[in-house]
């Protein structure tokens, strides 16, 4: 991602403090996480980066994953968050929380391989990518009465990767380690994932 333009001090203590909910959000889940400066440091050499690259607003977050923080030729997995609610504190908890348990779950299962986080698909496996292994995070959704049953139904029925994989894999600028979010919107709602 590109060079981050300066940073307002209410910007720069919003970072502060998602780094702060991450920490407090993954250590329960796996190891101990602290907060040292820019980043958020898991165990051995994990570490996760909270920037503004995007600079969306105080709903969004930038998150990367670092495998890595000893060898910076190890590629980063990015990622964005939203959130939703009454004060900063609010949003960026929804946000760590969708993350942790969409992306974070996909990178537990990387790490651990064990099948209980996410789901394996080989490549030419029903239902999988063709040409790549995938692990397939969990589907979340969220809107209105049934509409996020429904819509997690369809997408748990409908085998995406194998429909949307062989078009998405033509825009990875990696051999390895790609990331891929798919985000349904509907009706006058901006964005429903």
């Amino acid at each position: 991602m590109s060079e981050l333009p300066v940073q307002s001090d209410a910007q720069i203590e919003r970072l502060v403090l998602a780094r702060n909910l991450l920490a407090a959000k993954l250590s329960p889940i796996f190891k101990t996480w602290t907060v040292n400066e820019e980043l958020v440091l898991g165990p051995g050499t994990l570490a996760v980066r909270v920037e503004d690259q995007h600079q969306l607003g105080p709903q969004h977050v930038d998150i990367a994953f670092v495998l890595n923080r000893e060898d910076e030729s190890v590629p980063l997995i990015w990622d964005c968050a939203a959130g939703v609610g009454s004060s900063a504190e609010e949003i960026l908890r929804i946000a760590i929380d969708i993350w942790v348990r969409s992306t974070f779950a996909v990178i537990q299962e990387f790490l651990t391989r064990d099948g209980s986080e996410a789901t394996h698909f080989a490549d030419g496996a029903p239902g999988g990518c063709p040409g790549w292994h995938v692990i397939q995070g969990p589907i979340l959704s969220y809107g209105r009465g049934d509409a996020p049953m429904a819509l997690q139904t369809w997408a748990l029925e409908s085998a995406l990767l194998a429909h949307v994989g062989p078009t998405a894999t033509k825009a990875f600028d990696r051999p390895m380690l790609n990331g891929v979010k798919l985000m349904f919107g509907f009706g006058d709602e901006k964005v429903s994932e």
